[in-house]
């Protein structure tokens, strides 16, 4: 039986993102959705989540954009000069690849975000991390740690293979970032196997290009088994632009994830949806 969990990322980011990702939910094929806990947009989106009780949501851990939930005096490595986290991605797999990164100060921080979550009455599904971080060396122990802390048992394993195998052709920046990722998630997977995850993982390669056309590629070819299919679909708004440097492309997910023929195919029994809670 092929299985699908179709993920939008960035719920919390903006009015924009949230809103847009309840209409994938409710007008489209999106099962669930992950909250940045630490982002202007996260009191918007949990009411949103409380209007909307049928709505499996996660936490999409960050160490990038924004401003830490804890205080910043207790992460130091972490923040920047004006108490903000610090926004390279490449500096923070450097330091972690080299054995830099303070996992202590890693483990204070996705704590503190979980406990925000969890104090507005939200019961998250499942964890993942904003540019799939926790793959990397030292932020896995520490997000298995807190996940073993709050009982949280699910994960993300963003482990993709080649877009080729189901016939696309992707952007070459696409393809070695979805590389890259799978590479250090088969080196992570020791200690992510503490936690539950899907079979298979699409998305990385895609990013860049999610429209109608590639996302019915995707669903007719998913393998046996459970596929989690990442997305970020969203209504452009001021606060998106602030982080997203291509924005319109998030307009394009949203349009293809509420496309009749997308629905209408889900609906054919081809394939099931459902989301981590049902795991």
């Amino acid at each position: 039986m092929r299985s699908v969990i179709i993920n939008a990322d960035d719920f919390g980011l903006s009015p924009g993102v949230n809103r847009g990702i309840l209409s994938a939910f409710r007008d489209g094929v999106v099962t669930s959705t992950t909250l940045l806990a630490n982002m202007s947009g996260f009191d918007d989106a949990v009411a949103i989540a409380r209007e909307n009780p049928d709505l499996p949501v996660g936490i999409h851990l960050s160490l990038i954009w924004g401003r830490p939930v804890s205080d910043p005096a207790k992460i130091p490595t972490l923040v920047d000069r004006e108490g903000r986290l610090n926004g390279s991605v490449g500096a923070l797999g450097m330091r972690a690849m080299l054995r830099r990164l303070a996992v202590d100060q890693v483990r204070i921080e996705f704590a503190s975000q979980v406990r925000k979550v969890l104090d507005a009455g939200l019961t998250p599904t499942h964890l993942d991390t904003h540019k799939h971080i926790h793959v990397l060396p030292g932020v896995a122990d520490a997000l298995v740690s807190v996940a073993g802390e709050f009982g949280i048992h699910k994960v993300r394993l963003p482990r993709e293979r080649s877009p080729r195998s189901r016939g696309c052709r992707c952007p070459a920046s696409g393809n070695v970032k979805r590389a890259v990722i799978a590479l250090l998630s088969y080196r992570a997977e020791t200690q992510l196997c503490a936690l539950k995850s899907t079979d298979h993982f699409v998305g990385i390669a895609d990013s860049a290009c999610l429209d109608t056309e590639r996302l019915s590629l995707i669903l007719r070819n998913l393998d046996d088994g459970v596929t989690e299919l990442m997305c970020h679909p969203g209504h452009v708004d001021e606060q998106m632009k602030r982080y997203v440097a291509h924005p319109t492309r998030r307009e394009i997910e949203l349009n293809a994830l509420r496309d009749p023929e997308i629905r209408d195919y889900t609906e054919s029994g081809s394939c099931r949806l459902m989301h981590f809670g049902d795991l």
